[in-house]
C-alpha cells in the first residue's frame, strides 16, 4: 500500500505529533488519511491486510503523527486497529 500525505510546514512542532483527524478532520491532510489508497477495501475479513508499517530514515518525519492518523483511519473504516 502505498500513499501521499501532503506537507503542512505549521505541523512541524518537535516532539508533538499532528493528529488531523482529530484536531482537523475536514482538512486536506485528514483526507488524505481517508482516502482508499491508505484504507484498503476488502471486504473479506480472511483477505485483509494483517498489519502495515511506517518507517523513514531521519527521526522528525512525521512516522508517529502518520501512524496515529492512520490508526484512526483504519478504525473509523471498521478495521481492528492496534499501534505498537
Amino acid at each position: 500500500m502505498s500513499g501521499s500525505i501532503p506537507r503542512v510546514k505549521s505541523w512541524k512542532n518537535e516532539g508533538e505529533a499532528h493528529i488531523a483527524l482529530i484536531e482537523e478532520p475536514r482538512s486536506e491532510a485528514a483526507e488524505a488519511y481517508r482516502h482508499p489508497a491508505h484504507i484498503p477495501a476488502v471486504p473479506e475479513p480472511e483477505r485483509r491486510p494483517q498489519g502495515d508499517r511506517v518507517t523513514s530514515a531521519n527521526s522528525g518525519e512525521g512516522k508517529s503523527a502518520t501512524s496515529a492518523n492512520l490508526a484512526i483511519a483504519y478504525a473509523k473504516a471498521g478495521f481492528h486497529t492496534v499501534v505498537v
